[in-house]
């Protein structure tokens, strides 16, 4: 194996549709002759299965079947309509999906990828359906056991409410030559430090405006949004982040008219990677956000928080949102956890830092393979009774 990192092309790689859980017909590519075992690589937002494009190869060098998911609202998979309930993207609906899907395929065992809501979909099949898992790799998205007697989604809710009135206040303001209230000012002073938290963009994404506001022109959505941890992705933003877009009035607020490609992508890869998302575009990944009560309500059903097979915690250095210190208290739940960080890395870790995931990934692996691969032959060798 080279150190050069080969990036999959789409045209060359097998493409396929399953039909999964209410009547959505997932779309997956897959390389690797699997001799030594399967990997499911899930995703995050808002992206597509196309975004393991550089770590698939090395999976496939290694013996691996890789197979990268577009999950329910992404990418090339289709849903049944347009108009989908919330509910519709829930985490228990998306490792329904997942279950049905290895059934499909006629995979027993399998090893699981994922990162940022990817990560947390691969920590929550791994505890929901742990006959299927042999392994988890996660980048970026620590293992949070449900706290049962903490429903987050009451914290969450009351910073949405107080972020719609900042919205509204932001919306007002742009509308009338900077000019607000009193009450508007005693308001924002108020609620000042709950709404100044780091996941505010989540609180933003409740909210029709988000879909038309980065629906408007999916390039350049996608083109801010995607920036590395290169200094030559950095742009000349003044009091941007993802804690004040309510203030801001909008996620893309204060971003340069004219936003470069990243440079974790050549200009071919981009326009193909907006191409796939414009398929179901920002509304459906969005609503993935709008499940706190039900996620938090779906691994509470989860009775032991311990997770007992080999796992992988990458973390990013210059993550902002998901920060390495996320992950303290993993080990007190994960006895065979292995943790790897990456200094330089932005949030788009398999896309920034190539080569420093997949060497982690390949030296990993082959540390562990013999205790992953002892169950998949389990099954291999069962299956042929």
């Amino acid at each position: 194996m080279s150190g050069e990192i080969q990036c999959l092309n789409p045209k060359e790689v097998i493409h396929g549709y399953a039909p999964v859980n209410d009547d959505v017909l997932m779309h997956y590519v897959e390389i690797g002759s699997g001799r030594n075992g399967v990997a499911i690589c899930c995703h995050g937002w808002p992206e597509a299965g196309y975004s393991w494009r550089a770590i698939m190869p090395r999976l496939a060098e290694l013996g691996i079947r890789a197979i990268a998911l577009d999950l329910r609202g992404f990418g090339l998979t289709k849903l049944p309509s347009e108009d989908l309930p919330d509910s519709f993207f829930s985490l228990e609906n998306v490792c329904k999906d997942i279950s049905t899907f290895i059934e499909y395929l006629k995979i027993e065992k399998c090893m699981m990828i994922g990162h940022d809501w990817g990560g947390a979909v691969v920590w929550s099949f791994a505890t929901h359906y742990r006959e299927k898992v042999s392994a988890v790799i996660s980048l970026n998205t620590p293992y949070f056991p449900v706290n049962p007697e903490k429903d987050p989604s009451i914290a969450f809710d009351k910073m949405v409410k107080l972020a719609r009135k900042e919205l509204d206040i932001a919306l007002k303001k742009k509308n009338n030559n900077n000019n607000i209230s009193e009450e508007d000012i005693i308001f924002l002073e108020k609620y000042k430090p709950i709404l100044r938290n780091r996941f505010n963009y989540q609180a933003y994404f409740a909210f029709d405006e988000a879909v038309e506001e980065l629906n408007r022109n999916v390039k350049y959505s996608l083109s801010c949004i995607f920036r590395g941890g290169n200094p030559a992705d950095k742009l000349k933003v003044k009091n941007v982040s993802t804690s004040n877009v309510t203030e801001r009035g909008g996620f893309l607020v204060g971003f340069p008219e004219n936003v470069p490609t990243s440079v974790m992508f050549t200009e071919e890869e981009f326009d193909h990677f907006v191409e796939v998302f414009k398929y179901n575009g920002f509304g459906p990944g969005l609503k993935w956000y709008r499940n706190v009560k039900n996620n938090y309500l779906y691994n509470k059903q989860v009775k032991d928080p311990f997770i007992m097979i080999p796992c992988l915690m990458i973390t990013a250095g210059k993550d902002k949102v998901l920060t390495p210190d996320m992950t303290n208290h993993m080990k007190d739940f994960i006895p065979k956890l292995s943790t790897e960080h990456i200094p330089e890395s932005s949030h788009w870790s398999p896309i920034d830092c190539k080569k420093e995931v997949v060497d982690i990934i390949t030296n990993w692996f082959i540390r562990y393979h013999s205790e992953i691969l002892l169950p998949f032959n389990y099954y291999v060798q069962r299956s042929k009774l």
